[in-house]
């Protein structure tokens, strides 16, 4: 098995492992995608290098014929090595579960508006200028504004890596009881 079909077995025991796991004879399905692969780089920078001018010093004209070679391995690479989708690990899962329980954003902020509007409309009954709030009601402040930007998600939890799901994960502990 040549260097990309290893690539590519790797990629695939560590993005999706029931899919490799589903192959009948990893060491032959491995072997012909490196071959295949290295027969399509071959092919592609065969012809990128014809864009390569022939009047070139001589390290430039290296230099150019190796960015060549690494565009088309980067080209052939991320269409038939690295093409495979990856699995959602147990730890994306578990986020998921636990921002499926927990209330959303837009939940939060709704509730902390609501907090917020309580507040002025007892110092307003009160006759003070600015809305306090009770010992009860900062808490509840406090809290949902430390969970929120623990539930605002710029992605989607399966293309986190580990340290990023174990992160929001610990963090969320705080606020979260597994439902039963």
């Amino acid at each position: 098995m040549n260097h990309y079909g290893l690539m590519a077995q790797e990629h695939w025991r560590r993005h999706a492992p029931s899919r490799y796991a589903t192959l009948e004879n990893p060491e032959e399905f491995f072997t012909e995608l490196g071959e295949s692969a290295a027969a399509q780089i071959e092919a592609l920078s065969a012809r990128l290098e014809q864009t390569v001018p022939s009047d070139l010093p001589y390290l430039e004209e290296v230099a150019q014929l190796q960015a060549v070679r690494k565009q088309a391995e980067d080209v052939v690479l991320s269409e038939l090595v690295f093409s495979v989708t990856a699995e959602p690990s147990g730890l994306a899962e578990e986020l998921e579960t636990m921002l499926g329980e927990l209330p959303s954003a837009t939940m939060i902020e709704h509730e902390l508006q609501s907090i917020q509007e309580d507040a002025t409309e007892e110092a307003e009954r009160e006759g003070f200028s600015e809305p306090i709030l009770s010992d009860e009601q900062e808490a509840r402040r406090s809290r949902l504004q430390k969970m929120l930007p623990l539930v605002t998600l710029d992605r989607e939890p399966a293309e986190m890596d580990e340290t990023e799901l174990t992160n929001r994960i610990l963090a969320l502990r705080e606020f979260w009881s597994p439902a039963q």
